[in-house]
């Protein structure tokens, strides 16, 4: 479900009762993030404190019991990235991991802080790399500058799995990178029959990559040989693969050069957000589709003739617009703070109207 979606079906659930709203830095390794915990914790104390002071226990009582079963909640501390938002109010809870590192805050009122959450910066999110032989692959998640295996997608990761039909005479390279107990494996036999395998293999590839890029409009970074690569992509389909890619087999670098690489795509993928953000306020502006003054903006997103919000990250929580983003989600207005500090917006929120 996309982030808009469930904050959206929360609101929906918690009517008039108190809403929750604790954000948080989180650290991704051991022994650091048994520190995450504890902080935890005590944001939730805190918001018990409120809670306790201003409202009645009906209205909160399994509220909390959510809180505190998340925080006793082993797994879920396990897998950690930069920050953390949790949402909550009567029975429900959400959490957002974030791939920046936030403030602490705890928050009772009657709307959640959504700023965090809504971060243009998070819109980067998670996206994929795929490590790619003739005959099968490894799929990896780029979260900022680091990548995970991805072992619980339900893709056929080699060819052997998917058909019967496989040559299993050719000559097999295999090879591994240390620490992503990645395999990759290649036929020195050229061979037409394993031509014609390797592109039913590509094929099969292309269509399971489509369902999981409809799922969360990532984007798809390959690595391995550039003839796999260019075969791949003269087969597929598809449109959303990035021209940037590895063209080498994980197994064949180091850790540092991997990584150097890694921060190479991550940091492209910020250029191309920021570029497309420019792109679209400019496009607004000689439109004459912006608009600027705070009460004409909530009266086009109560008038459903806000296409997109934009608030201004940097400002102190005094000059507080958590109601308007609020009020857009809720109308379901795509909503973005702005924390970057190459992108300038003329006020400190405007919107663009359809």
């Amino acid at each position: 479900m996309e982030k808009k979606e469930k904050i959206l079906e929360l609101i929906n659930h918690c009517g008039n009762a108190p809403k929750v709203t604790i954000m948080m830095p989180t650290n991704r390794k051991s022994p650091d993030n048994k520190k995450d915990k504890i902080l935890f914790k005590n944001l939730v104390q805190e918001c018990r404190n409120v809670l306790e002071e201003k409202y009645s226990p009906p209205t909160y009582e399994k509220m909390l019991e959510k809180l505190y079963t998340l925080h006793e909640d082993t797994m879920f501390w396990s897998h950690s990235t930069k920050g953390l938002v949790v949402l909550a109010c009567n029975e429900n809870i959400e959490t957002f991991r974030l791939n920046r590192t936030i403030e602490e805050k705890s928050k009772v009122s009657n709307i959640f802080d959504l700023r965090a959450v809504m971060a243009y910066e998070e819109t980067i999110g998670v996206h994929y790399l795929v490590d790619l032989a003739k005959d099968r692959f490894t799929l990896y998640t780029i979260r900022d500058k680091e990548i995970t295996e991805m072992t619980d997608h339900e893709i056929k990761n080699s060819f052997t799995k998917l058909f019967d039909d496989f040559d299993d005479e050719g000559n097999l390279n295999v090879g591994s990178y240390g620490g992503l107990q990645g395999m990759y494996h290649g036929h020195k036999d050229k061979s037409e029959e394993i031509k014609k395998d390797r592109d039913k293999f590509f094929r099969y590839l292309d269509k399971e990559f489509a369902n999981l890029h409809k799922e969360t409009q990532s984007h798809f970074f390959f690595a391995g040989t550039k003839e796999n690569i260019l075969t791949f992509k003269r087969l597929a389909q598809e449109v959303f693969y990035h021209d940037l890619a590895i063209e080498q087999p994980l197994s064949s670098l180091n850790k540092k050069s991997l990584d150097d690489k890694i921060e190479k795509i991550t940091l492209k993928l910020k250029e191309e957000a920021i570029q497309k953000l420019k792109k679209e306020l400019n496009d607004a502006y000689n439109q004459h589709k912006i608009i600027k003054d705070k009460d004409d903006i909530i009266k086009a997103i109560e008038e459903h003739s806000v296409s997109k919000l934009y608030i201004n990250g940097k400002l102190s929580y005094k000059n507080n617009y958590d109601e308007i983003l609020f009020k857009a989600i809720k109308n379901k207005v795509d909503a973005f703070v702005i924390y970057s500090d190459n992108i300038e917006l003329e006020k400190d929120v405007i919107a663009l109207h359809w």
